[in-house]
């Protein structure tokens, strides 16, 4: 049983410009670089899961991956750490908001 809610994309929609979220893309740099979501962040699970990496405890954070499993374990962490999270419902693979951002550089 989650203890934290999960999130589809138009929720996330709605959320997106709030200035107390923190959206928290956790893949590797190179596939953020290809695809995000606006006003997201990139922080990889890896680094995420070290306990040196601190975010905002005054700001919800809404983890997502590229199918949503990573996503949800870094949710589960920083939940257990008191952090107030959300995860995205099968990542950004299944995202169908209007807010993906496409490497315009390739």
């Amino acid at each position: 049983m989650l203890r934290f809610e999960v999130i589809s994309s138009s929720q996330l929609d709605y959320l997106l410009d709030n200035p107390c979220v923190q959206i928290i893309d956790v893949r590797e740099k190179c596939l953020f670089d290809k695809v995000h979501i606006r006003n997201s962040i990139n922080i990889p699970y890896e680094e995420l899961s070290k306990k040196h990496v601190v975010l905002p405890q005054n700001k919800i954070l809404i983890f997502y991956c590229a199918h949503g499993g990573t996503g949800l374990l870094a949710a589960k962490e920083y939940f257990d750490r008191g952090y107030t999270v959300k995860a995205l419902i099968g990542g950004i693979e299944d995202y169908s908001g209007k807010n993906k951002v496409f490497d315009t550089c390739s």
